[in-house]
């Protein structure tokens, strides 16, 4: 198990659980919250989310949390969602 989504709303802990996950495990931990905001609370581009998340899913080991609702329908998120294991929070 080197690939680990944590997803859940926000409020969730799905952070901290993917943090503990992460040193537990000796897997890089990675928030995904930087990949769907810019500076000023912008948001970010659907193809610059794609882009920043493909980026991950290609390593080989990693633990990424996150609320991916918002793309839900989106090959990105199926993508991620069909590596390694998925926790649900």
């Amino acid at each position: 198990m080197k690939r680990i989504l944590v997803i859940g709303t926000s409020g969730a802990g799905k952070s901290t659980l993917a943090q503990r996950v992460s040193k537990s495990l000796g897997l890089p931990f990675i928030a995904s919250d930087h990949f769907y905001w810019e500076p000023g609370w912008k948001v970010a581009s659907s193809e610059k989310v794609h882009q920043q998340l493909g980026e991950v899913v290609r390593r080989e080991a990693w633990v990424l949390d996150g609320n991916l609702t918002m793309n839900a329908n989106s090959s990105g998120a199926a993508r991620i969602a069909s590596f390694g294991s998925t926790i649900l929070g």
